[in-house]
């Protein structure tokens, strides 16, 4: 009976821990990440695209979305192997465009929608999502613009 109480106390650990991981907490991400993307905007969780995207966003860094925003070369190849190494697998993460934004992943599309709420922007997470900068996304969390409806 022991062995079985044993058995189920350790089940019901693991099952909470893959809830808060399923909540959607993808921080703390590395200070060096943090201080060169987030210096800018909010570092992305590196689990929301594919290696190709991270490596299309960390090579066009020269015009990044109208701006240069380089980086020395050991500081890109230490945020591309960030990306890569923690990057998504399916293809929903993939980047659909060729300057691969994460907004146009399928799967951003499918949560978010095409139309981002009225004055405000895609790329600034916090909007709706708190604690983004942290690389905390849970959905319990929200806090929508008024009268925003997903379009597709």
């Amino acid at each position: 009976m022991k062995f079985v109480s044993a058995l189920f106390t350790s089940a019901l650990v693991c099952a909470a821990s893959t809830a808060v991981a399923g909540g959607h907490n993808y921080g703390p991400y590395p200070a060096y990440y943090n201080e060169e993307c987030g210096s800018c905007h909010v570092p992305y969780p590196a689990q929301l695209m594919t290696q190709v995207g991270w490596e299309t966003q960390i090579n066009g860094l020269k015009n990044h979305f109208g701006t240069d925003a380089s980086v020395d070369v050991p500081a890109s190849q230490t945020i591309l192997s960030y990306l890569v190494n923690n990057a998504a697998w399916k293809s929903k993460y993939a980047p659909t465009d060729p300057a691969a934004r994460v907004s146009k992943t399928n799967w951003f599309v499918k949560e978010h929608g095409t139309m981002p709420p009225k004055d405000k922007g895609f790329s600034n997470c916090t909007q709706c999502h708190a604690q983004a900068a942290q690389g905390e996304y849970n959905e319990h969390k929200l806090t929508l613009p008024t009268g925003w409806r997903r379009v597709h």
